[in-house]
């Protein structure tokens, strides 16, 4: 349950209200962790810093501990990728 609400929270930092973001989510197990790749394109000009702040959030960072999971922010050419790793087991 707190990964689905990571993600339901990462994609509100992605979507900017009134901007055409378009959203790819990919999920999938690997070898010993589960990986969840949320790419926002179109994205608004504050979203990077919404971003920001919601990486440094206190329920962002005590969820990702308490679930063992990191997330990896990388810029795309017109957009941001969020990367939650997962550990399993």
């Amino acid at each position: 349950m707190a990964l689905f609400r990571l993600i339901q929270q990462s994609m509100l930092a992605l979507v900017y209200p009134g901007i055409g973001t378009q959203m790819q989510i990919d999920v999938r197990a690997e070898e010993a962790q589960l990986v969840v790749r949320l790419d926002a394109t179109s994205i608004d000009r504050k979203t990077e810093a919404i971003v920001e702040r919601f990486l440094e959030e206190t329920y962002t960072t005590e969820t990702l501990e308490l679930i063992g999971a990191t997330v990896q922010r990388e810029s795309l050419a017109n957009g941001v990728r969020l990367l939650i790793v997962v550990p399993l087991g």
